[in-house]
């Protein structure tokens, strides 16, 4: 029989008996759940067990409607985990173990054919990032532009690209049941950053909500994140999804999304360590996102008819299913994961227009017309 505990500093603890700990305890983050195998031996005479990676509960309320805590960072480093597989970053979304030695428990969901021996969880914590997987195969197909984390990083450092984070209402203490937290894309710095806390990165219009001229219209934005322990946490639910741009507008539309860094103050704000983005990509949005994504010149990435498409592309997709979207009873996404790091930069002064001349794939070749059936 399978039973819910909690791993801190290496004890197990009940539900009932962690739910009496103070969330500050030394040496304790606390996850929603783990779950152990049916009798599984770790070699040592133990239990064999699977840690979830998950996050903390908010705290108890701390919030004021004085809060006037407001800064803006920089996402800085990027890492989706394509390097090594056995490291990659992510939450465990689903709840379950999968794949690893004493785990008996299946996914979430019964995975397309095909994919046999391919989804399986980060087995040390039941990390969900089925997307390292498919960067990983999609930078070693006959691609033109490649897009992974060391190009991401290197857009950064030109300051041609990054994302934008600003954390607002907050008490700017170790704990705050209220805060809001709003993400932007950037339509670049033109020269490369200083890091000083003063880099002016402008914010691209298309980041606002279609009637909104002001930063409070984030498109990506929610007012219930809070910090526990000094660590920042927001889920995006239901229709709130976190959307990231990535360059060569490669979009990743993340549903049942968890933003969590370790808030670390520095200067007039703060900057953001251990930070981890994950949430699940809905198929039918990853096929819309790739026949968006463009290659420097502004011409396709990839469309349906290119040699390397079924290889590169739909193949992968289709048999990296592992989450439910929406409840959906069948896979209907990949999951995602992704660690950062974020510096402190100066208030957005410019909020600059965006106009898309690049050149979109035919209707009939077009990725967005793809499934997985």
């Amino acid at each position: 029989m399978k039973t819910a505990t909690f791993s801190c500093s290496g004890r197990l603890w009940s539900r009932a008996t962690i739910l009496g700990l103070s969330i500050g305890h030394a040496g304790c983050f606390l996850p929603s759940f783990e779950t152990t195998g049916e009798g599984a031996s770790d070699g040592s005479g133990g239990q064999s067990t699977c840690e979830s990676a998950t996050f903390g509960e908010p705290p108890a309320a701390s919030s004021s409607p004085i809060d006037a805590v407001n800064f803006f960072v920089a996402i800085r480093k990027i890492d989706f985990g394509e390097e090594d597989l056995s490291t990659r970053p992510g939450f465990d979304l689903d709840g379950v173990c999968t794949c690893c030695e004493g785990c008996s428990q299946t996914g979430s969901c019964t995975p397309p054919a095909g994919s046999e021996g391919r989804v399986c969880d980060r087995v040390d914590g039941g990390h969900d990032n089925g997307f390292a997987e498919f960067l990983q195969g999609l930078n070693t197909a006959p691609l033109d532009d490649r897009i992974n984390s060391t190009a991401l990083e290197a857009s950064v450092i030109s300051g041609r690209w990054t994302i934008l984070v600003r954390v607002y209402n907050y008490n700017g203490g170790t704990n705050d049941d209220a805060v809001s937290l709003a993400l932007y894309t950037t339509s670049g710095l033109g020269t490369e950053p200083v890091w000083d806390g003063e880099d002016p990165w402008p914010v691209r219009d298309d980041s606002l909500t279609p009637a909104g001229n002001l930063l409070d219209d984030a498109l990506v934005k929610i007012d219930d994140a809070y910090v526990v322990g000094g660590v920042l946490v927001g889920q995006f639910r239901g229709m709130q999804t976190l959307k990231l741009t990535l360059t060569n507008q490669l979009v990743l539309d993340l549903s049942d999304a968890v933003f969590q860094a370790e808030l670390q103050e520095v200067g007039a704000g703060f900057q953001m360590r251990e930070g981890v983005i994950g949430g699940v990509w809905a198929i039918d949005a990853a096929f819309k996102a790739i026949g968006a994504a463009r290659t420097d010149a502004g011409e396709p990435l990839i469309c349906t008819d290119a040699t390397p498409y079924d290889m590169a592309v739909h193949t992968p997709l289709c048999t990296l299913l592992d989450s439910t979207v929406a409840g959906e009873p069948a896979c209907g996404g990949i999951s995602v994961g992704m660690a950062f790091t974020a510096d402190l930069v100066a208030y957005p002064v410019d909020i600059l227009p965006f106009e898309d001349t690049s050149i979109a794939c035919l209707a009939a070749t077009h990725p967005a017309g793809d499934s997985c059936q």
